[in-house]
């Protein structure tokens, strides 16, 4: 355990708590987000359920990740939460709710015998009820914390909200058992102070224990431990000592965010121990497994008729150290083997001389530097990691890279944004990108057609928006009568997360190409910028996906200028 806890110490040091709220699984339970304006929605909900096997929305469920992480009581009897007796309330700071159904302000019954010496409960309702265990919740945490916020407020949005969500969970058939869990949208640093408050006063299992050794505080685990005189798990009652190991409050805390990934945690570090002939260890490793998965060769934005994209595209199956040759050669320009030589000490003198003649943007430079143990381990030390979310990441950097330096238009990267889906989806386990061929072909197909002769033309969804963002954008550009048009044109379009920047350079450009743009309302680069104009998006350019439908209508053959059948002969019709 201790040489696990070693190497989890390692990687905290180098990802903070990314490390371990990216292992963080959600428990089963419905989930719902409070908004800013305090409202809650359909698309604020996420019901988490115990099969391994589903999907959620990305956004939404890292969203819920970070906050519940940092929302949860230690489950142990040396450390009461912060309640009644019951543990009717879940929670350690004023932003969240965690309960039962049944503990819900329609259906909550009976206090704690102690707490009902001090209020008379002759004829209370469920709702009352409620009310007086999160009064009791809140002034029990504003008497434990040190934090200055205002409790009552926070009190009275929750009881209120509480009392709007009962009928949406209601409509999810939720059991008396079922978890419930609100989260007020706050900055996940605001739930980072009331935690950081919490585990200074739980992360030891009794002061009485705790002693200063070498100027540090140093005292028993709090979670999962008992130092209680009747039922003691660690006391030791024939030594000298009485509690025999200890540890300092900052390893305590790390013990227990450990605690909470420990499945995790277990696959990465497994060792596998190597015996000489005297039966003495040796040295030890990470057993090496050259694992194989799924691997889709998507063949989309390469082929010339979008009639001729193939919905089922053909699998096979690659090892891992295959996959990490296509990365090296396709993306990272052979820099993968260079970043595995960077010395542990951080000189990355090497290294950079070696960047700055393939690549010239030192934000992806660091984005390699600071993830090269990420990348040595998965790829030569084969850890079962979570690759894909960095890779994600990375891709989209280097494909926004290639795009800025090279010519238009960008036939040369076709292939790599099909590359690219092909490995963040080998990445994710199958699970994500698994439908991009019929999901563009389907949009590129109808777009065309719609365009062509329907009237009044909408954008339907926010794949179709940002896809056609891309197109209008490499349609207005390629009106440009500069001889060597290059990628740095569309700066603006690549770098704009804000929705409605993005559809202000496509004004600006659009002002700029005007004179040789057709002006009649029902042409379809008409039709499709006033589409566009009147969509508002529902999610930003964060998600990674709708960022792969940008850079696809910008890269991709543009429907503006895709032929149309006619009776004898194939024309390219007027736009």
């Amino acid at each position: 355990m201790i040489e696990i806890f070693e190497e989890v110490k390692r990687m905290y040091e180098q990802e903070g708590d990314k490390y371990f709220i990216d292992k963080y699984v959600l428990t089963e339970g419905i989930y719902i987000r409070i908004n800013k304006d305090l409202s809650i929605t359909e698309d604020d909900i996420l019901v988490v359920k115990s099969k391994k096997n589903e999907e959620y929305d990305f956004d939404l469920y890292r969203w819920f990740r970070e906050r519940d992480f940092l929302s949860k009581i230690i489950y142990d009897d040396a450390n009461k939460c912060i309640d009644t007796n019951e543990k009717k309330i879940h929670s350690i700071n004023p932003y969240s709710l965690i309960l039962k159904r049944i503990n819900l302000p329609d259906s909550i019954q009976g206090l704690a015998k102690n707490t009902l010496k001090t209020v008379d409960d002759t004829g209370l309702s469920s709702e009352a009820f409620f009310e007086i265990v999160l009064d009791l919740h809140f002034k029990k945490m504003e008497s434990l914390y040190d934090c200055t916020v205002d409790y009552q407020t926070y009190k009275e949005r929750l009881s209120e909200k509480a009392k709007e969500a009962i009928p949406l969970i209601s409509n999810l058939n939720a059991k008396d058992n079922t978890r419930i869990k609100m989260f007020l949208d706050e900055e996940v640093m605001n739930y980072q102070v009331f935690f950081n408050e919490y585990m200074k006063g739980k992360a030891f299992a009794d002061k009485t224990y705790n002693e200063d050794i070498e100027g540090q505080i140093q005292g028993v685990l709090g979670y999962n431990n008992s130092l209680n005189s009747r039922k003691p798990t660690l006391l030791m009652r024939t030594t000298s000592f009485q509690a025999p190991y200890r540890v300092s409050i900052e390893d305590a805390i790390l013990f227990y965010k450990m605690s909470l990934i420990i499945h995790e945690v277990k696959k990465e570090t497994t060792k596998l121990f190597e015996v000489n002939g005297v039966g003495e260890v040796q040295n030890y490793e990470m057993i090496r497994r050259d694992k194989g998965g799924l691997y889709r060769e998507f063949n989309i934005l390469q082929v010339k008729e979008p009639a001729d994209i193939l919905e089922e595209v053909a699998q096979t199956w690659r090892s891992r150290t295959a996959i990490e040759e296509e990365v090296n050669r396709t993306f990272l320009k052979g820099l993968l083997y260079a970043v595995y030589k960077v010395d542990d000490s951080g000189d990355v003198s090497d290294f950079l001389k070696s960047f700055q003649s393939r690549f010239t943007d030192m934000h992806l430079f660091n984005e390699l530097v600071m993830n090269r143990t990420l990348l040595k381990g998965y790829f030569v030390k084969h850890y079962d990691v979570d690759i894909y979310a960095f890779f994600e990441k990375i891709l989209s950097f280097i494909m926004v890279y290639e795009i800025e330096n090279a010519p238009f238009p960008f036939y040369g990267l076709r292939e790599k944004w099909d590359k690219q889906m092909s490995v963040l989806h080998y990445f994710s386990g199958g699970k994500k990108r698994k439908d991009m061929s019929k999901r563009l072909k389907q949009l590129i197909i109808d777009s065309s057609e719609r365009l062509r002769n329907e009237e009044i033309f909408e954008v339907e969804d926010d794949e179709s928006y940002y896809f056609l963002l891309g197109q209008i954008a490499s349609y207005l550009v390629s009106q440009s009568q500069t001889k060597n048009k290059s990628g740095r044109m569309f700066t603006p379009f690549l770098q704009s997360r804000n929705s409605q920047k993005i559809k202000a350079e496509m004004r600006r450009v659009y002002d700029l190409y005007a004179y040789n743009l057709p002006v009649y309302s029902q042409a379809p680069i008409n039709k499709a910028i006033q589409a566009v104009n009147a969509y508002a998006p529902t999610k930003s350019l964060m998600n990674n996906e709708l960022t792969d439908m940008l850079h696809a209508g910008i890269i991709g053959s543009n429907i503006f200028y895709m032929k149309k059948e006619k009776p004898q002969e194939r024309e390219v019709e007027a736009v």
